[in-house]
Formats: structure tokens, C-alpha cells, sequence
């Protein structure tokens, strides 16, 4: 057992080569152990220079003290230029101030935390430390003090037993575990239990000096940088300002992954296929990728080139590929779910994150729409734009290792999040919800999608809200791209849709649709697709779909679709399904304007309310708005078709008759089929037909910019609507309905367009 008052003493033992350990505690002498190579102890400081010189220039000596009950005298004996590097590590006592120092002594570094004070310095460059831990982190920084920098930094700091000679595994020196703060060690007992000799390295911040090394600590300490060595990693950020604006916030954790790098949570127990000389993508567009890499590389994003991998483990390299970006740029990607067996994607789950269940959230379209609902009509909106986002986030250098690619013969690792990496949406998208955040308690209102920032204020407000954005993003150490931000306005191209506060509307540029009508009309012809080229197509639809409601429906066959391929080199075969979707577009787009009108989020009130009905032998439909109706038989050769069928022949008349005074409008139509209502607001089902038709009725609401919402009414409750598809069967059926609607208009449907409506529906 190790004596209580040896853990007073608070004896490091650093594996430094040429650093003195001196304790002047009465008189003792600590035998440095025989993993301290060149150590040196004495019972005082007269014959140190003597000890240190004999080895070392005087220029290249640093004095390591600890004087946990005295304090340190320095003789007048030493030369001022013999004395540039001192440290006192002492709790206790501060550093004697006698008038035998009569000299400079510059770069000294002292603390005293005694009284939790900072001791005022009386030499010439001397430098205050508020505590033990920060003046050893500045001690394994320290760029001139050679001795420290020897082996990489290696250290390791512990408790010594001065009877045995001997370092104990179970009395780790309890004050440097609780205030050493970011400063963190390991240690395991060897054979016999008792010496510590596992070696940990400890550095101040990841850099290009040091990646391999840091990345080996890491690695090997089989946990995320931030919850076991806390090496901090270099950026921009202003970490002390982001711990005090997030300190109540939900994910706070999202400063410790900026201060310590952002893991990829990678899971799988095996890493992906074994590097080889990877061949990049055919459409890698050269030039392209020598810019970036060179950029990147300057930056100290990229670290290369290297002719061998640098790291302790195997290094996965992944092939690159350019896409259009703009108009004449292209941006370059890191194909990570490239892989024979096994990709760096598919090990990275969805729907977790560091093995707790995580879904991230994007925000959507009709978020910004009511932001612009809630400010009212003409009011302002701004957007500013991260530049690099994912370039300005550090990745974990646990995982240094996943994030290497070869160009020209030679091979690279990224140290930022990339573009192919599925956690890099994550990750800047958790950021910047952090920062709308710190917004939305300034009372700023923000969508932040990945790395756009979209805002609306009041007129009064604008310029300040705008102004106050950009400052805090300078705050934070956040880079905007000036380029691309746009102060306050009346139309704002935001995440590539005009939105128009003055006549709210949102407008889809011409561009956008004759892209994705070309693209559709090649599709049409096609029998099979790679997984990627579906995804485009998905893309590009989903896109338009956030202003046409309708067009969702037609969307999730194809989503059924993708999800059936793992690959994106697998070849996906179009169904008819399929081409009917595609047709269903083509279809759409060759009318549509691209101009919708911002729809109002509250349904408290809609502007049109219809009911329809449907029985064997008939149809009818109430529009309670207009104070219109209709009514029709049913043709023989139709009336074999199921109810529902039939029930929903009636919402689609209803629809197609009152399509020009329901445009841009909310209509509530009522229904007494639950199968209908279903196959209406879910847009899936089994029954053909059905779906078929109502394709058709979003077709007609899509064209019109209706907001369609269907509901179940009991029949007993839908009884205008059941008189009307009754209206033949009986007279005693019209005149009910008169009596109870107090309607006395003419009907105003044959059974002829009945015929000429259900042979339309055919054809398209």
C-alpha cells in the first residue's frame, strides 16, 4: 500500500528524457522509476545544473518541480539564459518571490491555486496559469521545450510508491483526475499487477504533425475521442462560446463532437473491404479534383500525399467522383458505399447513433411556409449560407482510418466530414440546429436545412435580425459564404424554390421543371435503371412534390421501389406501375406553370365543403359552398363494378364539376366508403381501379392547386349526398331531397357524360 501522505505529494512521473523530478519536501529523494529513461532527482536545486549539463545543452534543459508543502527557491546561482523553461506544479505553496532573484526570467510558467487565486508575477514573461491542469497542458504544448516533444508527447503521468520504487496501478494521484480537465491518461497493471507501463499519447490539439500519432491513441483506446481521450481537434470554432449559448440545450453533446471531432459511428465489427488501389469513377472530371485536393490540403483539411498508409491500421480508401454543382462547377465526392463485401455506409446504421436509437429531423417545406403564414403578407426574408459546411467540421480522428482516397498514384485522408458520407448530413444538420437554437432564443426565426439558413421577421425588424445573424455566425467561428447570402426581401430564392411574400405564392424555376420533364420522358422509354439514376428521378419529383401536394402520391411506388436495392450499381427493373407513375408526371408537367399558391396550414375553416355518394344504380354530390348539385345513373355495363369502385367514380365527378370554382382553394369532401378515404389521404392500396382513379382526382387537384382532404361521414350523417345517388330509384327520394336541402336547382348531369367522364379516365 502507498501511504496517504506520499498521494498528498502529488509525484508525477513523466517519461520525458532530460526532465528533472525534484521534491524539496524535507529533504527526500524520489528515485525516478526505470520507465522514466534520463530522469534526474536530487535533494535540492544547488547541483542540478551540474547533474543536467552533463547531457544536455543548457538551452535544451526543462525543470520540472514539485513542491507540494514548500515553495520554490531559485538560487541567484543560475544564468537567466539556463533557466527558460520552469514549471511549478504546486497546490499548495506559490512560488517564492525572495530577493535573491534578481534577474529576468523569461518564458517561466507558474501557478498557484492554493486559495484559488492567481498569484500577480514579478518577472518579465512569466505566464499565469488558473490551475495545475492548464499549466501541464501548456507544459505538453510548449513548441520550445524540447525535452517534452521527444517520442511524439508520449506520457504518462501517475502516482509513485518512493518505498518501493514502483508505480501503482491502484493509486492513481486523485487531484489530477479531477482537475486536469481535457488532460486524461491511461494505465493497466503489467504481469504482476503492480507497474503501470501502458503509454498514452497526450496532445493539445490534433494536427498534421501529430494526425497518425492522435489517430493511434484513439484507435486504440476503442472508444469516440470525446469520451475517452479528448484530444482536441484544430478548427475555428469558438468552443467556450458555444458551451455558454447551448448550456440548457436538448444535444448539447453536439459541442463536445465540435471541440473533439465528429464520430462517423461506424458499428460493424469488421472493417470495410481491405484498401487496394481503388480505381476512381469514369466522371471524376480531372481538374475538378486537383483543385479541391489542392484547396483542401492548404486549408489543413486534407492530409497527403503519402506513398504508403501512415496509420496504425489498415486504411479504407474509397473511389472519387465530381457531380454538377451550379452551373460550372462540379462537386466532389467520396464514394462511400463503394464495396465488394462490405462499405463504409453499410456500416453506418440510420437510425442510431453511438448505440442510442436517433432519427434526425430535417425541417420542411411548409415549416418556411409558416413562418411566412405567421409574419403575414409582404413581410421579409433573408438566407445565409455556410460556406464548406462540411469542411468545417472536424471528423473524430478515431476514425482517420475511414477516410482515405488515392489520386494520382498517391493516397490522401480527410480529416473533415465528406460528401458520399452517410453521418455528414447528421452532423451539419445537428449543428446548424444548434445554432437556430441560439436564434430562436434572440427571438430570430429560422429554417436551417444542412447548411441554409432561411429567415422571416417583421419589416421593423429585418436589418437587425439579418445583421445580428451574421455577427453570431462570426461569434461562433462559423464561415459564411457572402456570395450567397441575401439581406431582406419581398422574393427569395431559398433551397432552390422563389418564395414571393407579397402575393405568397412559391414558384419552381422553368429550369428546374424542363430538367425533370426531359428527364422523365428518357425514364419513360427505359426497362432498366441503376439504383442511382432512380434515385435522381425520386430527387427530382420529391422536390416539386413539397409544392404539389397531390404529386406525393405518385412518389411512393417508386420509393417502394428503391428500397428493394441495397446497391447503386444494381440494375432496377421499371414496372408498369412504374411507367404508369412517370406517365402520371409527364402528364402534369406538361401544364404546369410551376406557381402555387402558399396554402394556409389552418383547416379550421376550409373555403369549399363537398360530400358525394355512391349505390349500384347511381351517383350524386353536394358542393355546400356554392349550393350546387348533382346527381346520374349508373350505365348497365358499369354496374357490376364493386361500391367502392363506384363511390369513388362519384368523388372524382364532383371533383371534375367544380374544379374551376374550387381552384387554389381547401376543399373538406365527405365520404361514407372508409376505403376510399384511406386510398385518398394515404395514397396506397390493393384495388387497381381504385388507385387508378385516384390518380386521376390528385391529377385534377394537382392542376388546380386544390388541397384536397377527405373525411368518413356515417351514411345516416351524409344524407343529401345518399338522396341524390338515389334520385331515380323512387320520387319519394327527390322530394325528400328538396324538403331537406331547400334546394330547388335543376340537376345538371346526363348519363351521356357519365359515359364520356368514365371513357377519359380510361384512355389517360
Amino acid at each position: 500500500m502507498i501511504s496517504n501522505s506520499i498521494i498528498q505529494k502529488k509525484l508525477y512521473s513523466p517519461v520525458i528524457t532530460g526532465v528533472l523530478l525534484c521534491d524539496n519536501y524535507e529533504n527526500d529523494v524520489v528515485k525516478p522509476p526505470a520507465i522514466m529513461s534520463g530522469a534526474i532527482a536530487s535533494p535540492d536545486y544547488s547541483g542540478v545544473y551540474d547533474e543536467l549539463t552533463k547531457s544536455y545543452s543548457p538551452a535544451n534543459i526543462g525543470v520540472l518541480f514539485d513542491n507540494s508543502q514548500d515553495s520554490l527557491g531559485i538560487s541567484s546561482a543560475y544564468e537567466a539564459d539556463v533557466l527558460s523553461n520552469i514549471y511549478d506544479v504546486s497546490s499548495c505553496e506559490s512560488i517564492g518571490e525572495s530577493s535573491s532573484v534578481g534577474f529576468n526570467l523569461t518564458g517561466v510558467g507558474y501557478c498557484d491555486n492554493a486559495c484559488s487565486e492567481k498569484t500577480s508575477p514579478v518577472f518579465t514573461g512569466v505566464s499565469i496559469y488558473e490551475n495545475d491542469s492548464y499549466l501541464l497542458q501548456s507544459l505538453l504544448c510548449s513548441t520550445d521545450f524540447d525535452t517534452v516533444v521527444k517520442d511524439n508527447n508520449y506520457m504518462n503521468y501517475n502516482v509513485v510508491d518512493e518505498t518501493n520504487n514502483v508505480l501503482l496501478a491502484s493509486s492513481i494521484c486523485p487531484w489530477f483526475t479531477k482537475t486536469a480537465g481535457s488532460i486524461d491518461f491511461e494505465y493497466s497493471p503489467d504481469m504482476s499487477g503492480n507497474i503501470l507501463k501502458d503509454v498514452s499519447t497526450k496532445f493539445c490539439e490534433m494536427n498534421i504533425n501529430n494526425f497518425s500519432s492522435v489517430h493511434e491513441a484513439v484507435f486504440y483506446s476503442g472508444k469516440p475521442n470525446f469520451a475517452y481521450c479528448k484530444i482536441p481537434v484544430r478548427s475555428n470554432f469558438n468552443i467556450q462560446l458555444w458551451e455558454q449559448l447551448l448550456e440548457d440545450y436538448h444535444d448539447k453533446i453536439v459541442v463536445e463532437f465540435l471541440k473533439y471531432g465528429w464520430p462517423l459511428n461506424y458499428i460493424k465489427d469488421t472493417l470495410p473491404d481491405p484498401p487496394t488501389r481503388r480505381q476512381n469513377h469514369r466522371n471524376q472530371f480531372s481538374s475538378f479534383i486537383d483543385s479541391y485536393i489542392s484547396k483542401e490540403s492548404d486549408l489543413g483539411a486534407i492530409y497527403g500525399p503519402f506513398r504508403k498508409n501512415p496509420l496504425c491500421c489498415h486504411l479504407t480508401l474509397s473511389p472519387l467522383f465530381t457531380v454538377p454543382k451550379g452551373d460550372s462547377d462540379r462537386r466532389v465526392i467520396v464514394d462511400c458505399s463503394h464495396g465488394n463485401n462490405l462499405s463504409i455506409n453499410e456500416g453506418i446504421p440510420s437510425d442510431t447513433f453511438l448505440n442510442e436509437t436517433f432519427k434526425l429531423y430535417y425541417p420542411r417545406h411548409e415549416e418556411f411556409i409558416a413562418l411566412l403564414l405567421n409574419h403575414g403578407r409582404g413581410c421579409a426574408i433573408w438566407k445565409l449560407d455556410l460556406s464548406r459546411a462540411f469542411r468545417q467540421l472536424v471528423l473524430d480522428p478515431h476514425d482517420l482510418h475511414l477516410q482515405g482516397y488515392e489520386w494520382r498514384g498517391q493516397i490522401f485522408i480527410d480529416n473533415r466530414l465528406i460528401f458520399g458520407m452517410r453521418s455528414s448530413p447528421q452532423a451539419c444538420q445537428r449543428t446548424t440546429n444548434a445554432v437556430s437554437y441560439m436564434l430562436w432564443k434572440s427571438n430570430i426565426h429560422t429554417i436551417n436545412y444542412v447548411d441554409d439558413f432561411g429567415g422571416v421577421s417583421d419589416n421593423q425588424n429585418a436589418e437587425h435580425d439579418y445583421n445580428f445573424v451574421l455577427e453570431l455566425f462570426q461569434r461562433l467561428g462559423l464561415e459564411v459564404s457572402k456570395e450567397k447570402c441575401l439581406p431582406p426581401t419581398k422574393v427569395l430564392t431559398f433551397l432552390g424554390k422563389e418564395y414571393n411574400s407579397i402575393d405568397m405564392t412559391v414558384r419552381i424555376p422553368e429550369i428546374k421543371l424542363q430538367e425533370t420533364y426531359e428527364l422523365l420522358q428518357r425514364f419513360e422509354k427505359k426497362k432498366h435503371c441503376t439504383k442511382r439514376q432512380l434515385q435522381q428521378v425520386i430527387g427530382k419529383l420529391a422536390f416539386i412534390s413539397e409544392c404539389v401536394r397531390s404529386g406525393r402520391l405518385f412518389i411512393s411506388r417508386m420509393l417502394q421501389t428503391l428500397r428493394k436495392y441495397h446497391f447503386n450499381h444494381y440494375r432496377v427493373h421499371i414496372t408498369d406501375e412504374f411507367r404508369q407513375d412517370i406517365r402520371w408526371w409527364l402528364l402534369f408537367l406538361h401544364d404546369y406553370n410551376g406557381i402555387s399558391i402558399i396554402p394556409d396550414v389552418d383547416w379550421s375553416s376550409p373555403d369549399a365543403i363537398i360530400s358525394s355518394d355512391a349505390c349500384l344504380k347511381g351517383i350524386g354530390g353536394v358542393n355546400f359552398t356554392t349550393f350546387e348539385y348533382f346527381h346520374s345513373d349508373i350505365p348497365e355495363s358499369l354496374r357490376d363494378m364493386h361500391i367502392s369502385v363506384l363511390e369513388m367514380y362519384a368523388i372524382y365527378i364532383a371533383i371534375q364539376f367544380w374544379t374551376s370554382s374550387i381552384s387554389n382553394k381547401r376543399v373538406q369532401l365527405f365520404c361514407d366508403n372508409q376505403s376510399c378515404v384511406e386510398i385518398l389521404n394515404r395514397g396506397t392500396g390493393r384495388d387497381q381501379e381504385m388507385l387508378n382513379l385516384a390518380r386521376q382526382i390528385w391529377y385534377l387537384c394537382a392542376s388546380s392547386n386544390v388541397q384536397l382532404r377527405v373525411s368518413y361521414i356515417a351514411s345516416v350523417e351524409n344524407r343529401l349526398s345518399d338522396l341524390l345517388s338515389r334520385w331515380n330509384l323512387s320520387e319519394k327520394n327527390r322530394s325528400q331531397f328538396f324538403i331537406e336541402s331547400k334546394l330547388y336547382n335543376s340537376d345538371f348531369i346526363e348519363k351521356e357524360v357519365f359515359g364520356h367522364m368514365f371513357n377519359d379516365i380510361i384512355n389517360i
